[in-house]
């Protein structure tokens, strides 16, 4: 519009130049007269609100200027912000006065003020126009778009933190506005993840805010959804930050808000239960069930306290913290495992208790389980009978061994007696204590001659009755063995041949029968291996050649001319592993003795000739070659006290022959360790001298 005005202006004052010539003489210019013309300095100008802007009326004249002009002046609201009527004031004229004789090219400031706010708003445009003049003609440059400049600060934003419980299922934020505006506020808040998961936790949508012009503060709220997952969790948090700020927004004291999501589920329990195992187990395992989901990996610290169990001896004791890991699945388990100590004590059956403390991320239901330990030590008795009690009248005795099968927590005293008269037992009695109750002791049988005309043979019963304070061993029932009996006057047959032999190599039983016998003597051998004939004979010598290693039975059934038939058993063993040993008849030697019983029990066909042999093992060979019995208290050694061999180990130190492993303490025996060509020198010299005392 101003251009216009402008164009419509020069055509107006062309005209009425034209016309002062037309009144004057054609061609010419009066003596004197001035031709005065007004114009905006500049056409634009920028001033910040609650000023005085620099705009200026500039007067031109040739000549001398014939009277005072005046500039009338005139003010509207223009372009896409234009200025209110309460943001500016303008004096609505300006005169140049003729007789300060402003010189052509003078200017006066247009009397305008912009007034001052405290509102952000956007910059405003006001058109100023000449819009006549007294004295003086308007020119072209009668218009001029003043900017009032905006100086207040814009707005600021700030997100707040905010907190929720999981099952609510959305979070609100409040986003503030402050300061005063004409302009909506706007941003963008968008959630990102932190400790809580995006997608499951939370939805991570973005979410525009707008809070429109007004007062010095407003606020807007937006909503994010949270998830439920039932699922014990720690507290989890989110970001939400401000982002995408509008012109009326700026930063402020913090566009980043935190979301905290409270989880709403318990946190998962466990519960221990109780167990009950043999001794002869080896461990005990304990179930820790834990019931519930959990994203947290929880702990829980457990113990184990003596009841009549005692830690060290019959148990070993726990002290430790297991970790429970996180899991989606609703029940889960972990396991604790102690120990069992096998002992060979006839006791009762032995507690102790398994405690949960201390939980972390868990809650404790059922925090103590009882372990029972079942004893598998049945007291009783051990009797080698070999081939039974077999005796002579008025001839040779036999005897027998016995070992308790479990050991006792008091003495033993075996007692045996004949109950008819047919036999005499010593010694009456045997005792047995902690210490030697796996130590074989004999009693020998003699048949007494009766003088009565018999069976032959027949029987006698020896009883053997226990006497202890142990309630096990003091509780058992007599034992009733049968002997025997060989009348004096009639056939008796007795074997004489090894129990140890190897495989390819001949052994030779002989039969004797006593001067009872009459007329011709028969003998038919037969040699069993598991129930089954491998060979034969019918001679008074049987020369037996066993095939492969394991047990035998030889027997022999002797008849005379009476028809009698007693029978004769003897058990033999075929050791596979000793022949092309340069040794074997060392081996044969021990295991004919009964120092050594194999290396593969039961069956025990195999001597394990290059195996390397421990000082525990050594032990027990020594023990059993010299007959030892006292164990003299036990031993100082620290080490020994799970070994198999510590009574045979407790015996040898006892007798002096050996002082231990790790001299000058000599706290140690090292039962484990092989036996050097150097130490086995040392023992065997020992009970060599032992032997010789």
């Amino acid at each position: 519009m101003g251009s216009v005005s402008s164009g419509y202006r020069r055509l107006a004052i062309s005209i009425a130049v034209l016309a002062t010539l037309l009144v004057v003489v054609p061609g010419t210019s009066p003596a004197g007269a001035a031709i005065e013309e007004v114009n905006f300095v500049g056409a634009t100008s920028s001033t910040p609100e609650g000023s005085t802007p620099s705009i200026k009326v500039q007067l031109t004249y040739s000549g001398a200027l014939a009277g005072d002009v005046t500039v009338n002046l005139a003010a509207s609201a223009t372009g896409a912000d234009p200025a209110e009527a309460g943001d500016y004031s303008l004096t609505g004229s300006i005169t140049f006065l003729a007789a300060s004789a402003p010189p052509s090219g003078a200017t006066m400031d247009v009397p305008l003020t912009f007034t001052g706010d405290a509102i952000f708003e956007n910059s405003e445009t006001l058109l100023l126009t000449i819009t006549s003049a007294t004295g003086a003609v308007v020119g072209v440059d009668d218009t001029h778009v003043a900017e009032i400049f905006n100086d207040d600060e814009e707005p600021t934003l700030r997100v707040f933190d905010s907190t929720a419980d999981e099952d609510t299922g959305a979070m609100q934020f409040t986003v503030t506005r402050t300061g005063e505006t004409e302009l909506a506020a706007t941003a963008l808040a968008t959630p990102t993840a932190a400790t809580a998961t995006a997608g499951s936790d939370f939805t991570a949508t973005g979410h525009p805010i707008s809070i429109p012009p007004g007062d010095a503060s407003a606020s807007d709220i937006f909503t994010v959804s949270l998830g439920n997952d039932n699922v014990f969790e720690l507290t989890e948090t989110f970001n939400v930050t401000l982002s995408a700020l509008g012109a009326a927004a700026t930063d402020g004291s913090d566009l980043d808000g935190v979301g905290t999501i409270l989880d709403d589920e318990d946190p998962p329990t466990v519960s221990v239960n109780n167990v009950s195992v043999s001794e002869a187990a080896g461990t005990a395992t304990f179930t820790l069930t834990r019931l519930g989901r959990t994203a947290v990996a929880a702990e829980v610290d457990i113990t184990t306290s003596d009841g009549t169990a005692t830690a060290g001896v019959d148990f070993a004791g726990q002290n430790t913290t297991l970790s429970i890991p996180a899991s989606s699945t609703t029940t889960g388990s972990e396991t604790l495992v102690v120990p069992i100590v096998d002992d060979d004590v006839d006791e009762p059956d032995e507690t102790y208790l398994v405690t949960l403390s201390n939980p972390v991320a868990a809650t404790v239901v059922t925090g103590s389980g009882t372990g029972t330990i079942i004893d598998n030590d049945v007291p009783g008795l051990d009797l080698d009978l070999g081939n039974g009690i077999i005796a002579l009248e008025g001839g040779d005795p036999d005897t027998f061994d016995v070992t308790l099968t479990s050991e006792p927590i008091a003495n033993v005293t075996l007692s045996a007696a004949s109950t008819d008269g047919e036999t005499a037992v010593t010694p009456s009695d045997l005792t047995f204590t902690p210490s030697n109750w796996d130590t074989p002791q004999s009693f020998t049988v003699m048949a007494l001659e009766d003088g009565i005309d018999e069976d032959d043979p027949h029987n006698g019963v020896i009883r053997i009755t226990t006497g202890s304070t142990d309630p096990g061993f003091a509780s058992l029932p007599p034992s009733d063995l049968i002997a025997t009996i060989g009348d004096a006057d009639a056939l008796l047959v007795q074997i004489d041949g090894p129990s140890v032999g190897i495989p390819g190599s001949p052994a030779t039983f002989t039969a004797t029968v006593n001067a009872g016998a009459t007329g011709d003597i028969t003998y038919e051998w037969t040699a069993f291996q598991g129930g089954e004939a491998v060979d034969n004979g019918d001679q008074s010598t049987f020369h037996f050649t066993p095939s492969a290693g394991g047990p035998y039975i030889v027997q022999v059934l002797v008849g005379d001319s009476e028809g009698q038939n007693p029978a004769e058993f003897i058990p033999f063993r075929a050791l596979s592993d000793v022949s092309t040993s340069v040794f074997v008849d060392d081996i044969l030697w021990l295991a004919e003795e009964r120092i050594t019983q194999g290396c593969n029990p039961p069956d025990n066909d195999q001597f394990c000739p290059r195996a390397v042999v421990t000082r525990g093992q050594m032990a027990a060979f020594l023990v059993r070659f010299l007959g030892l019995a006292d164990d003299g208290g036990g031993n100082d050694f620290t080490d020994d006290n799970d070994s198999i061999f510590e009574d045979d180990i407790a015996k040898l130190a006892a007798a002096g022959i050996t002082r231990g492993c790790n001299p000058p303490a000599n706290t140690n025996y090292c039962p484990n360790s092989p036996v050097t060509r150097e130490q086995m020198a040392a023992f065997i010299n020992r009970a060599a001298n032992l032997e010789t005392e």
